[in-house]
């Protein structure tokens, strides 16, 4: 029987770019445990759906448990509670799905796949979440996730190519096929999937940066190489002795030699950053990303640490401010002010439904009514903010303000005098 891999599809653009990322992170506990339970049981609940022929919604109100996770004891929970929104989320993926499998081909859903050959971990395993082994020479692999926080992107996504590797060499299917279709759903952002087509001989390309990079967690456990992609997962970052560094040595990038000694007074840093030229300010930039995960990780360390009773010199837990005031039992309460002859307009706030509601609605089983109401709808621009020149949006050019004055300039020189 497999065991979950330690160098994992999914931690792939961590161990692959941070060999000393693995063992640093041995044991470290995961804040974001939570989240990963979440999707995990909504994996479940797509791999139930498609193997019964189910619609998420039927499950509203139930309560799901992905398959391998105890009833009881160490490691136990409850599961998650299907609410319409969760069940939303895993129907777009199930019609996604559908309409790949509807192209023909056999469908594989949460199947497992041998890692050993790529990575030389023994007895290591991944759980792909759906292939189509189409009849064409073209495999589809695609991954769902849940999050709703950042977007991912499918270009170059490590973690599929290696399930679509791993699958092609499990079944002995390399010779089958000459492209892969690589796919992201990630229904809680966006409803239409991302999509990537790699050839095949690309992809055993990438096997061997695969294989070289295992040897070198192997090889070198102590190579930290910091970095946003590698550090943005990392459970060690919090304690890296590198990404600390990167972060001290950006600080002090720019100021000027002096014989004063640490710590250095405010004032000097503040002008040392004013006189940043382009160049180190955007190299600062670059790694903005970096420190912000770093202090976030931070943040988080000594949260655990003060909860689990560590002492942290110079800190402590306090009582946060108390949180909004709520009904014990809404139902309860809605009989007793109905009790005391109270309107309805008195008892509830109503407010119109929001425009995306209104979609939900009305745009499937009414289609006319809803081309009337979104008629109706206005969405301001989305607020400026810095990105870097490889973002695919268009850089906005800003004029300089005038402040609505008209300058007049002397008609015989004079001001030039």
């Amino acid at each position: 029987m497999g065991k979950h891999a330690i160098l994992s599809p999914s931690g792939a653009d961590r161990w692959m770019t941070c060999p000393g990322s693995v063992s640093l992170s041995q044991g470290r506990p995961n804040p974001d445990s939570s989240y990963s339970a979440e999707g995990s049981d909504l994996h479940e609940l797509g791999a139930v759906c498609l193997d019964e022929g189910t619609h998420a919604k039927e499950y509203i109100g139930q309560v799901v448990l992905a398959s391998g996770v105890p009833l009881e004891g160490e490691g136990s929970r409850s599961g998650t509670v299907i609410t319409e929104d969760r069940a939303a989320a895993v129907q777009v993926w199930l019609d996604l799905i559908r309409s790949y499998e509807g192209l023909g081909g056999s469908l594989l859903i949460e199947s497992k796949v041998r890692l050993t050959w790529l990575t030389n971990e023994p007895d290591a395993e991944g759980t792909l979440d759906a292939a189509i082994l189409r009849t064409d020479p073209e495999l589809i692999i695609a991954d769902a996730k849940y999050g709703m926080g950042e977007e991912v992107e499918v270009v170059g996504n490590r973690q599929l190519m290696i399930y679509a590797a791993s699958l092609l060499e499990q079944h002995q299917l390399w010779e089958e096929y000459t492209t892969v279709r690589l796919v992201i759903c990630q229904p809680r952002i966006t409803t239409a999937p991302k999509e990537h087509v790699i050839r095949i001989e690309d992809l055993r390309a990438f096997c061997l940066e695969v294989k070289k990079a295992a040897i070198r967690v192997d090889a070198e456990p102590h190579v930290l190489v910091p970095s946003t992609k590698a550090c943005r997962w990392c459970l060690a970052k919090s304690i890296c002795p590198a990404l600390t560094k990167v972060v001290e040595e950006t600080m002090l990038e720019g100021l000027e030699a002096t014989d004063a000694t640490p710590p250095i007074p405010v004032a000097r840093v503040t002008a040392a950053v004013a006189k940043f030229d382009p160049t180190k300010l955007a190299a600062a930039m670059d790694k903005t990303d970096l420190f912000e995960m770093f202090i976030k990780a931070v943040r988080a360390e000594v949260e655990r640490r003060l909860l689990a009773n560590e002492q942290i010199p110079g800190y402590k837990l306090v009582q946060g401010k108390r949180g909004n005031r709520k009904w014990i039992d809404s139902a309860e309460v809605e009989t007793m002010l109905k009790s005391f002859r109270m309107t309805t307009e008195e008892i509830f706030d109503l407010s119109l439904i929001s425009p995306t509601t209104a979609e939900k609605r009305l745009a499937k089983s009414h289609p006319i009514r809803w081309q009337k109401v979104a008629g109706m709808i206005i969405q301001s621009d989305g607020a400026l903010s810095v990105a870097p020149e490889a973002d695919k949006r268009p850089a906005i050019s800003i004029e300089a303000p005038t402040f609505g004055l008209t300058v007049v300039l002397p008609e015989d020189g004079s001001d030039l005098v």
